[in-house]
């Protein structure tokens, strides 16, 4: 397959993804698993890597979500700074696709090289010349 085909199927599943609900986040992860297992990836711990280095991004998704979305609240002791039940789903939510986001471009990165990826991306963004962007 060529790499540009990889990489705008990568596009479009994340954009999907950040804009579908419950059942496209179980279809990314069923997704994932089997891009993972044809690749012979799962028991690679890159992945849990790059999901360790971005947790004090998911520690932020979860806290803005829980706390400054409006709902009831999860802890009634707490009033005001409690955080509510919506935000908590929306916070989980949401850092789950970032972590399916995230197995994806492992596996992106790991089925191609990188001469592959940068002939991608330059074939991608060939049709920016012709509004004289190099």
């Amino acid at each position: 397959m060529h790499p540009a085909i990889r990489i705008l199927v990568l596009v479009v599943i994340t954009v999907f993804m950040a804009a579908g609900g419950p059942y496209v986040l179980v279809a990314g992860i069923t997704l994932s698993i089997m891009l993972h297992s044809a690749r012979n990836l799962s028991a690679d711990a890159g992945l849990l890597r790059m999901v360790l280095r971005m947790r004090w991004f998911v520690l932020s998704i979860m806290i803005l979500y829980a706390w400054f979305t409006p709902g009831e609240v999860w802890f009634p002791a707490l009033g005001v700074f409690s955080p509510s039940q919506q935000g908590l789903t929306q916070g989980l939510f949401r850092c789950s696709v970032l972590i399916v986001v995230l197995s994806l471009v492992h596996w992106l990165v790991h089925a191609s090289s990188r001469e592959e990826l940068i002939q991608g991306i330059y074939w991608l963004a060939r049709p920016l010349t012709w509004v004289g962007l190099r």
